[in-house]
């Protein structure tokens, strides 16, 4: 059942929030302004390999911030200028917030919020976290995961093995996957597969389309929970249901060159974060 915050409850639910992080952490603030207590706890959840997207907007960052998180390796950066959503996410939980991340909103500011947990307000979890990654997708990305950008192009090269154009992005969609999902175990061979991924009793397969297999006892809430939001909503042109699968296709011809490695590699790995969202 979601929970109504007030000021202190709002700072201690955040921070709470970051520290339980298991996999993935979001932070959507127009103004940010970080006191020294939570970039001790965005480092911690940096070197524990949680991926942090911080999306901010309104005035550019003064350089003594981007200084305080552009060393933080697994954090991707965004830029909104219209911008006025507050809310901060972690896998199981999300909070929708009056409150900037900004140090003088948490000391003299009254603020409300709701704090919802993805296990008993699924609905309100997994509307908020499509709206977050509208947003995201709106967004001007400033900063990537991982190393600068000169170093992340030389990891974008045509692999010999993987030279045709329904197989190229592989290996570097592969790493894209390595580094998003830290505690789930990837295969690279003729497809890229995952087992009990994103749940007990699921498989992933990817090649040149993502290919999502499940057990019987999965079938009831995916045809009558998932099928409808997949359909809908997920960023691809055509998605198949066949007995025990759901197979989807990114919609787009390639060239075998670099950019449209990253664009196919991107483009698929959106459709396997919102399987797992959703999931």
């Amino acid at each position: 059942m979601a929970k109504f915050l007030t000021t202190s409850g709002t700072a201690y639910f955040i921070e709470q929030l970051i520290i339980n992080a298991t996999e993935n952490l979001t932070l959507v603030t127009p103004y940010l302004q970080l006191s020294n207590n939570f970039i001790d706890r965005l480092s911690d959840a940096d070197q524990n390999g949680i991926h942090i997207t911080i999306i901010y907007g309104k005035d550019e960052l003064h350089p003594n911030e981007w200084d305080k998180i552009n060393n933080l390796d697994n954090t991707d950066i965004y830029f909104c200028q219209n911008l006025h959503a507050k809310c901060y996410s972690n896998d199981d939980s999300i909070i929708i917030s009056s409150m900037n991340l900004y140090e003088y909103s948490e000391k003299n500011n009254r603020e409300m919020s709701i704090l919802i947990n993805k296990n008993t307000d699924k609905e309100i979890y997994d509307d908020a976290i499509r709206e977050i990654e509208s947003i995201k997708n709106a967004s001007v990305l400033e900063k990537a995961t991982g190393d600068q950008e000169d170093s992340i192009e030389e990891e974008i090269t045509i692999h010999p093995e993987y030279n045709e154009s329904y197989n190229h992005h592989m290996p570097y969609l592969y790493k894209l996957l390595t580094k998003e999902f830290k505690n789930h175990e990837f295969q690279l061979n003729q497809q890229i597969t995952a087992e009990n991924f994103p749940k007990d009793g699921m498989r992933l397969e990817v090649d040149s389309r993502v290919d999502l297999k499940y057990k019987d006892f999965h079938k009831n809430y995916i045809n009558n929970e998932i099928q409808d939001l997949l359909r809908d909503k997920t960023p691809a042109s055509q998605v198949y249901f066949n007995n025990g699968s759901v197979n989807i296709y990114s919609g787009i011809d390639y060239n075998i060159n670099k950019n449209d490695i990253r664009e196919k590699a991107n483009r698929l790995i959106d459709i396997i974060k919102y399987l797992y969202q959703v999931l």
